[in-house]
């Protein structure tokens, strides 16, 4: 094959794949709003017979041209007609809706074929919308119903195994104290002068990726570690895991990714030559010590340059490095940047750390915030010193009570946010794990989910009422995110029977 014919072969399966692309997302689109009206109306509604014959005109056309359509779910990435779906932050809520739905029935493949009618498709969407979602045979039942509606042209297959699971929570802490480990070498290394390669430090960034893709929820539990002995290198590694994740649901693929995490993983550099007592000072600075401290970031883009020379380090993080305390307006330091923007890997890295920050304690600040607190005051700061669009999809990501949110529940119990929920007209009701029961004594309780229903009244079991701030009640947060990988209860939660209520 010559030259100019590999690139008219390379440039029609771009063109092929780019269209099969928009046909996904296009189907996604009917299906999610399909999906919606039919668990609103009844199957005589005039909006629903309007949506479904929508839905199943799209259907006839794809199947006219494909000859099938099949959405394939693995590993939490959703797969159309053998093709991968992709997507930005614009239409990450879709996607992620669709796959949230198969999860929630244990759904891996959803296959439609050409002899499809309209009754079939009414019939198999009505069997999916009613609330039938609690009991461990959802995905059977869906089975069983279908076959007493006949419905022969819509096939279902079960999620496999290794996509229910989770992924290896106790890996993913290893992972985590192996990256604080690895930094500490690094920073250690080029204080005494000498090089190292960056190929362990690419393969911990591959590491996080593999283990955020399977459990994201837990592993942004993990950010809530804050007690480790040296504050910068446990914060880089919690900035690292919130940046992969946030990139990860603005659709970057795995190289972008990997860049992404190392870039954040070395974006506080320039602090390993600026003084522990100013770093750590717990008053405010003097006016020299708060111009070395703003130093930290040209300091550390220098350094990371001239590592270039010996180790491929990504140019992004030389970016990251000199602009992650430049705000969206362009203020903040260094005061001299003259760029007209920052760049993508500094915007999501700079919010990822101001996060952390602000729920980290340190000595110069009175207050913790709660995680909710922070992205409340994020928002209120959108278009100041925040890209507006991406600071929706990180507060998308975290949920409105994040994961890690110590709550107040309507029973009178105490939770933790373990995982937010999909479902965005359900995010103020996340699965939370249970600390404390309706008298305030503190248990080791189970995970629930707030959006569960009772069955007698149809009213909520659970209703969020309010955050509040761990330190307040000596809770460790991250205590109940290690211990699900120690089999133990939290190693620092006093015995059943100690009042820690909010009204002991």
């Amino acid at each position: 094959m010559s030259g100019t014919d590999k690139y008219i072969f390379q440039e029609d399966a771009r063109q092929e794949e780019a269209r099969l692309n928009r046909e996904a997302l296009n189907l996604l689109r009917y299906l999610r709003m399909t999906l919606k009206v039919t668990k609103i109306y009844d199957p005589g509604n005039q909006i629903v017979h309007e949506q479904i014959h929508l839905l199943f005109s799209l259907l006839q056309s794809l199947l006219q041209s494909q000859k099938e359509a099949v959405l394939l779910l693995r590993q939490n990435t959703l797969f159309f007609n053998g093709s991968r779906v992709r997507f930005s932050f614009r239409n990450y809520d879709l996607v992620k809706s669709i796959i949230g739905e198969m999860s929630k029935r244990s759904i891996g493949l959803l296959r439609f074929l050409p002899d499809l009618s309209e009754e079939e498709l009414k019939n198999f969407l009505f069997i999916l919308a009613p609330k039938r979602l609690s009991g461990s045979a959802v995905f059977e039942g869906l089975v069983r119903d279908m076959e007493q509606k006949e419905i022969k042209n819509i096939r279902l297959e079960k999620l496999a195994l290794v996509d229910v699971l989770t992924g290896n929570e106790e890996d993913v802490v290893k992972i985590f104290f192996l990256a604080i480990a690895h930094l500490k070498g690094i920073f250690g290394r080029l204080m005494r002068g000498e090089s190292f390669s960056l190929n362990m430090t690419r393969r911990l960034m591959h590491s996080l990726f593999n283990h955020i893709s399977h459990n994201e929820a837990f592993a942004l539990g993990l950010t809530t570690i804050k007690n480790f002995d040296d504050y910068t290198l446990n914060h880089s590694v919690n900035v690292c895991i919130l940046s992969i994740a946030l990139g990860r649901r603005l659709g970057l693929d795995k190289r972008e990714l990997t860049d992404l995490g190392i870039s954040a993983f070395l974006h506080d550099y320039g602090k390993m030559e600026i003084p522990k007592e100013i770093l750590d000072k717990p008053g405010k600075l003097e006016a020299e010590e708060r111009r070395l401290m703003e130093r930290h970031s040209q300091i550390g883009a220098q350094k990371l340059l001239r590592l270039k020379e010996y180790s491929p380090v990504p140019v992004g993080a030389i970016n990251v490095a000199i602009e992650h305390h430049v705000r969206e307006d362009l203020t903040g330091y260094p005061r001299y940047y003259k760029k007209k923007n920052i760049s993508l890997y500094s915007k999501i890295v700079r919010m990822c750390d101001i996060f952390d920050a602000m729920t980290s304690p340190r000595p110069y600040r009175d207050k913790v915030f709660t995680r909710d607190e922070v992205l409340k005051i994020m928002m209120a700061e959108a278009g100041d010193s925040f890209n507006p669009i991406l600071l929706k999809v990180f507060a998308q990501m975290l949920g409105l009570f994040p994961v890690g949110t110590l709550v107040q529940l309507d029973t009178g119990e105490l939770a933790i946010v373990f995982e937010p929920n999909p479902e965005p007209s359900l995010a103020f009701r996340p699965k939370v794990k249970i600390i404390t029961n309706r008298q305030g004594h503190r248990i080791d309780g189970d995970v629930v989910d707030t959006a569960a229903i009772l069955s007698e009244t149809n009213a909520f079991e659970r209703t969020i009422v309010r955050s509040l701030d761990p330190a307040k009640f000596g809770i460790q947060v991250s205590d109940y995110f290690l211990a699900r990988v120690q089999a133990v209860p939290p190693p620092e939660s006093p015995a059943a029977g100690e009042a820690t209520g909010p009204n002991s």
